[in-house]
């Protein structure tokens, strides 16, 4: 295969999973309704643009509510990558979102794995929607952790690690928040939810050193995340 073919091949490839290069996108009402008709298009890359352009109305409830049923069936790699990048700009429609944690299956922990986690970084939200909100700004984080509170058990332990991640991604650290989450921890007797706390402590030191250290050690996945977590200090 000539070098012409195999690009041309290549470039096939990304626009059948959703890719698309730079685009730039201007708030219009007619490029709104055509972005909504395209959403559901046969094409993955036709998607991919109708979700980029629709990030311009995002915080309307009805614009929110299309992407998000969109994201639950969309399989184009990059037509979600790009629909996630939208939702991230729907600050005043985080109840929404929340509404769909733990919803689309994306290899959620169901149970606890059986090593620590491997990244040195905070490690990456395996539900997107999780993810989402963790690259939001940090002024949505009082309504996920009113989450830890009223919502099922399933919603919990993605909306935990959400707030981890949004923590690390803001670098920010906080006393009330660290308690909030203590008290979470002490009244939960899910162990994937507490194993998924370990991790968050270590994005609220100093202030969960304490509690980090009063981890029994007794060889288990939490008192191996909580050590993993305090060789953060410093």
């Amino acid at each position: 295969m000539s070098e012409l073919k195999k690009v041309r091949s290549t470039r096939t490839q990304l626009e059948s999973r959703g890719f698309i290069e730079h685009l730039d996108i201007y708030p219009n009402k007619r490029e709104r309704e055509i972005s909504i008709a395209n959403l559901n298009d046969k094409q993955a890359i036709k998607r991919t643009i109708a979700a980029k352009h629709l990030s311009l109305f995002v915080n309307e409830e009805e614009i929110c509510k299309l992407l998000l049923k969109r994201l639950t069936v969309e399989k184009a790699l990059y037509t979600r990558m790009e629909i996630c990048k939208s939702l991230q700009y729907a600050d005043q429609q985080v109840g929404l979102l929340i509404q769909y944690l733990a919803a689309i299956p994306n290899n959620q922990y169901t149970k606890l794995p059986k090593r620590v986690t491997k990244k040195s970084s905070y490690p990456l939200p395996r539900d997107l929607i999780a993810r989402t909100l963790g690259r939001m700004d940090i002024e949505v984080l009082p309504e996920l952790l009113n989450t830890l509170v009223i919502k099922p058990r399933k919603v919990q332990r993605e909306a935990i690690i959400a707030i981890g991640y949004l923590l690390y991604n803001n670098d920010f650290s906080d006393e009330i928040v660290f308690k909030i989450i203590e008290a979470t921890y002490d009244n939960s007797k899910d162990p994937v939810y507490r194993w998924k706390v370990m991790i968050v402590m270590g994005q609220l030191l100093p202030y969960s050193e304490s509690f980090l250290k009063s981890i029994k050690n007794d060889g288990s996945l939490r008192y191996k995340e909580a050590q993993k977590a305090l060789s953060k200090k410093g």
